[in-house]
C-alpha cells in the first residue's frame, strides 16, 4: 500500500554539498510541522554527498534520494525532483542552505489564510562557518507579475557589466 500523499514536498537539488548537508536535511527534520517528504536530487556528485542523504532516509522515511548520473545543473536536478513529488504544495531548499523551525507552518498559513498560490520568504546571509552575518533580505509585500517578469528582463539584459545571481534576481547590487 502506497503511503499517505504529504501536504509539502520539499525539493533540493545537491551537487558536492557534503559540508553543508547535514545542517540543511536537520532543518527540514526539525520543522515544527511534520507532513512534508523531502526529496533531494543529487547532480552526480563527486563527494560523500549522496553517502550522507543515503543515512538520513534511512533515518527517516521521508527523505528519499534521487541519485542522478550524469550531471544536470541545479534547475534539472530540481525538475527530476518536482517530477517525483507527491505533495499540494512544494518548497525549496537549497543544500548549502537551512531553514528555521517554524519556516514551513508559518508558510502554510499564509498560504492558506491569504489563498495565495504561492508565497516567498526573507532570507538571512550566512558566512562559510554557517554564522548568520545579521544581514536580512526582505521581499516585497506583493508583486506584480508584469511588472516582475519586465524587471527580470531589463535586469538581466539591459544593464551591461551587471552579472551573478544578485542581478538575475532582479535585485539591486549597488554598482
Amino acid at each position: 500500500m502506497a503511503a499517505p500523499m504529504p501536504l509539502v514536498s520539499v525539493i533540493m537539488p545537491c551537487r558536492n554539498a557534503a559540508p553543508w548537508l547535514d545542517h540543511s536535511i536537520r532543518s527540514v527534520r526539525a520543522q515544527d510541522f511534520q507532513d512534508w517528504e523531502m526529496l533531494v536530487a543529487d547532480d552526480a556528485s563527486t563527494d560523500n554527498s549522496a553517502q550522507l542523504i543515503g543515512q538520513h532516509a534511512r533515518d527517516d522515511a521521508r527523505i528519499q534520494l534521487l541519485r542522478l548520473s550524469q550531471r544536470v545543473g541545479s534547475a534539472g536536478a530540481r525538475n527530476h525532483a518536482l517530477q517525483q513529488a507527491r505533495g499540494r504544495f512544494m518548497a525549496f531548499l537549497d543544500a548549502d542552505d537551512w531553514w528555521c523551525e517554524k519556516k514551513l507552518s508559518s508558510q502554510l498559513t499564509f498560504i492558506q489564510r491569504a489563498g495565495a498560490p504561492l508565497s516567498y520568504t526573507a532570507y538571512e546571509k550566512a558566512n562559510a562557518e554557517g554564522q548568520l552575518e545579521g544581514r536580512v533580505f526582505y521581499p516585497p509585500p506583493a508583486i506584480d507579475y508584469a511588472a516582475h517578469l519586465l524587471d527580470r528582463l531589463l535586469n538581466r539584459y539591459a544593464r551591461p557589466g551587471k552579472t551573478g545571481a544578485a542581478a538575475n534576481a532582479g535585485y539591486s547590487t549597488g554598482t
